[in-house]
């Protein structure tokens, strides 16, 4: 899952000392935080297995979830 890449990505799009809020959506993860450019940084399982994202219904809640991350934090 795309989680174990979670310090990659950290790497790549956050500062050394950021951290993760982690939040659970039928029972797969979400990691999600704002880095000092003021984007959205969010991980979230592949959609390619029985862990991942392979359902409809599932998709539907990381997205409604994301919108609603991105109206919190002031993306569009």
């Amino acid at each position: 899952m795309g989680k174990q890449y979670r310090a990659d990505y950290k790497l790549a799009f956050h500062e050394g000392s950021a951290t993760f809020n982690h939040e659970s959506i039928d029972s797969r993860d979400l990691w999600w935080s704002v880095n000092s450019d003021g984007t959205l940084v969010v991980i979230i399982p592949f959609m390619v297995n029985r862990h991942g994202l392979t359902r409809n219904d599932v998709i539907q809640k990381f997205g409604d979830r994301i919108a609603r991350l991105m109206e919190m934090h002031g993306c569009r």
